[in-house]
């Protein structure tokens, strides 16, 4: 059976990746994935992947097929789900490895196994342009693979660096951790070496300050974590509050931190902002429709991007919100509270080892989130199935804390 799930874990990966309507075709994986689900319910009379996520993953779901049912706008229908849902099961899949003996093996080797994939994509595929100009004389070295067929045209660069914020700083809190592993420290400090530098090279500042606010969490003193955790929630909380509320304020008060208020992508971003803030004030209770905000030009327009669509609106919270109205909202508000749950959970009763690998885990998801303040990788992304990659392990050593608490209460009652 584990065969088997790993199958489909690299199976849901690979196809996620192809443009529609190729993509589509695969959606039969769907299947297979249910069938094992199915059977790990019944053998283990509980919900496979089960963890404190659960019921919010649930809620999302249903909201995707509500904002299906009753978008206002065409969509391409049920098939928007294969994403979302596939990335539910590659979720699971993780949930229920590290509660395994040998779990803690298996994530680390596919933990190195997407790094060097994401490593590959960023040394052979990603689209240097604008301020990536500077760095010519290194990326013309650099192997010119954008044309293969499974990445098609390559990588935006704010999008390839986007995912790099889930993973980078995980990879460097992993890497600082594994005390007596030097062949596997000195692979994951090389590993992140390249990756920050072909940030850097990229140049795209919303990933540049999300990874710089990633490990500045990790360096933090055990003793200030939880207190550094609560800190960040709320700044986050603050701040996207501010530009749900107050779009083109936030932009402005951006652009004279930065210290440069001309910035034409700031002032863009205050566009993209408000159209997104007046598409939930339009439609509020089940949003505008999967992927619809980069359809919608027409009816809301962003000067400059009259013939080029916007995938999305550059703030994760207001992609939660033009696609499934304030209800998606309140469920990216709850997704973020459970990921602080279980920083605390495994920060009281976990191992030295199980507290180290959750708060790099942390970082990259609190990277991600400053990145996701003025960009975005949305859901229905191909890169999105990293956030349900390192979601799941973070709620795998949740569950696998709580399950071991739970059974020493046991015992400790038996034998009284």
């Amino acid at each position: 059976m584990r065969r088997i799930e790993f199958i489909l874990l690299w199976a849901f990966i690979a196809t996620l990746w192809l443009a529609s309507p190729e993509r589509d075709r695969w959606a039969f994986l769907l299947l297979p994935a249910g069938w094992v689900l199915v059977t790990h319910a019944l053998a283990d009379r509980k919900l496979y992947g089960h963890s404190r996520f659960s019921l919010a993953l649930a809620a999302l779901l249903g909201l995707y097929m509500i904002s299906i049912y009753t978008s206002p706008y065409p969509t391409r229908g049920w098939v928007l789900l294969f994403r979302p849902v596939a990335g539910v099961w590659i979720f699971a899949v993780w949930v229920e490895t590290l509660q395994r003996p040998r779990g803690n093996h298996w994530a680390k080797f596919a933990a190195g196994a997407l790094t060097a994939l994401i490593l590959v994509m960023g040394l052979s595929a990603i689209q240097w342009t604008g301020k990536a100009a500077n760095f010519t004389a290194v990326t013309d070295l650099l192997p010119d693979w954008r044309g293969f067929f499974w990445w098609n045209g390559g990588f935006n660069v704010n999008e390839w660096s986007g995912a790099v914020t889930w993973v980078l700083p995980a990879i460097l809190g992993i890497g600082a951790g594994l005390h007596g592993y030097w062949r596997w420290r000195t692979a994951a400090l090389l590993a992140g070496a390249a990756l920050g530098t072909l940030l850097f090279m990229g140049q795209s500042l919303s990933g540049l300050l999300g990874v710089a606010a990633g490990t500045a969490l990790l360096v933090v003193p055990m003793r200030w974590k939880h207190y550094a955790l609560i800190g960040a929630g709320t700044a986050l909380l603050i701040a996207n509050a501010a530009v749900l509320a107050l779009p083109r304020q936030s932009a402005d008060l951006l652009a004279l931190v930065s210290g440069q208020p001309g910035d034409r992508s700031l002032a863009h971003r205050a566009v993209m902002w408000e159209r997104a803030q007046d598409m939930i004030v339009d439609h509020p209770w089940a949003g505008v429709g999967i992927a619809n905000y980069r359809q919608l030009r027409a009816i809301y327009a962003v000067p400059g991007f009259e013939s080029d669509p916007l995938p999305h609106p550059h703030n994760e919270a207001l992609q939660f919100g033009t696609d499934l109205g304030i209800p998606g909202l309140l469920v990216y508000g709850w997704l973020a509270l459970i990921v602080g749950q279980c920083a605390r959970n495994i920060q009281m009763r976990g191992t030295a080892v199980e507290k180290a690998a959750a708060f790099a885990l942390i970082a990259g998801l609190f990277a991600h989130a400053v990145f996701g303040l003025t960009d975005a990788i949305p859901i229905w992304d191909r890169f999105a199935f990293i956030s349900w990659w390192v979601l799941g392990l973070l709620a795998g050593f949740d569950r696998r804390v709580s399950e071991r608490e739970s059974a020493l209460r046991r015992d400790t009652l038996q034998s009284a």
